[in-house]
């Protein structure tokens, strides 16, 4: 059974990346086409009058309408595509994955799986390009009657409803807000925050309740290096005031799986991401793509940790959306970008 899996498989990819290579090829004619037209409309600064500035303007516009012209093909190639790993029962993010593999293979025959990567950027010139295909590409496969949804890229909190923490007024009152939702929670205490996070590592807890942030936002370091360690992922958030209205925290529920909320139009929703600081190109286009799609930076957190012997930096990068949809996002990062790690989906920071 597991070698016949494994021979579709490999059927499959031979399958997505001729479905892309039709197209790469027209995306090369569209290159030419885009050398020929910028060849008919370079200027020197005395050249330049309304005439030309005219026909600047009109070259500019018929680029634009190729552009989405060959966007949609290659849409319509990865529905075709999706279409036939849907109906033989494959998930919505391995799917993606494949399509991913095969925009990174197009134009190349002799190279590993993700070894193409500079070809994908050739073809798709610019960040926002890859945006309107993760777009396109959403609503396409919406239509067919493929559902995608934020849940379907990031694996949902396994266990039950254990949840440990560190008692005290102000985690106590965390705890009642943040299991609202919760149908039979059963809570524990431990002694320190390390504790806590090892009961999810070893299984004792499905959940556990760590401070977040102080005044002002600052992420606490020393829990921010527990979830870093045991890769844990933050459920929901909720600020805390204590009995006096003075202590101005935030709790987070976290656990080793994601718990994506339900947004009603009154709500916030965030998805926290992190990339390496040394990253800068990925955080610039991931902020200026999430803008074309509604979506804005709430707050960039900067984080160090030590790995491996060296000392390396990292974003978190919490983006906001008022009742908005974060699967296109998701969508394009999964498509165009390995450096990301999901952190977090969760709502109403204030």
């Amino acid at each position: 059974m597991i070698g016949f899996f494994v021979t579709f498989l490999k059927k499959m990819r031979l399958v997505i990346v001729f479905y892309f290579k039709i197209v790469y090829n027209e995306l090369i004619n569209y290159k030419k086409e885009v050398h020929r037209l910028l060849d008919d409309v370079v200027f020197t600064p005395e050249s330049i009058t309304l005439d030309n500035l005219s026909k600047l303007a009109d070259s500019g516009a018929r680029l634009a309408e190729r552009r989405a012209c060959e966007i949609s093909e290659l849409v319509d190639s990865a529905v075709e595509f999706s279409l036939e790993l849907h109906s033989s029962g494959m998930g919505i993010y391995e799917i993606l994955s494949l399509v991913a593999d095969g925009l990174y293979d197009v134009g190349r025959d002799d190279t590993p799986a993700g070894l193409a990567l500079p070809a994908a950027h050739r073809c798709f010139i610019s960040a926002f390009d890859r945006a309107e295909l993760a777009d396109l590409l959403v609503k396409r496969l919406r239509l067919v009657g493929i559902s995608v949804k934020a849940s379907d890229m990031l694996p949902a909190v396994v266990g039950d409803e254990r949840v440990v923490y560190v008692k005290n007024a102000l985690a106590d009152e965390a705890y009642d807000v943040l299991t609202q939702e919760f149908s039979d929670p059963r809570v524990s205490y431990v002694k320190n925050f390390k504790e806590a996070a090892d009961a999810i590592a070893f299984g004792d807890a499905t959940y556990c309740l760590l401070p977040l942030e102080e005044r002002g936002g600052v992420r606490l370091a020393p829990v921010s290096e527990l979830i870093f360690r045991h890769e844990l992922r933050i459920c929901g958030i909720t600020p805390v005031f204590g009995y006096d209205g003075n202590a101005d925290m935030k709790y987070a529920l976290l656990s080793r799986g994601y718990a994506v909320p339900e947004l009603s139009p009154e709500d916030d929703g965030y998805l926290e991401i992190r990339i390496r600081a040394d990253e800068d190109g990925n955080l610039a286009e991931f902020i200026s793509v999430a803008s074309d799609f509604g979506i804005s930076v709430y707050r960039i957190n900067t984080l160090t940790f030590d790995t491996d012997g060296e000392t390396d930096s990292f974003h978190d990068v919490v983006f906001r959306s008022t009742a908005g949809d974060f699967t296109p996002l998701l969508v394009y990062l999964t498509l165009f970008s390995s450096e990301f790690i999901p952190i977090g989906m969760y709502k109403n920071l204030e």
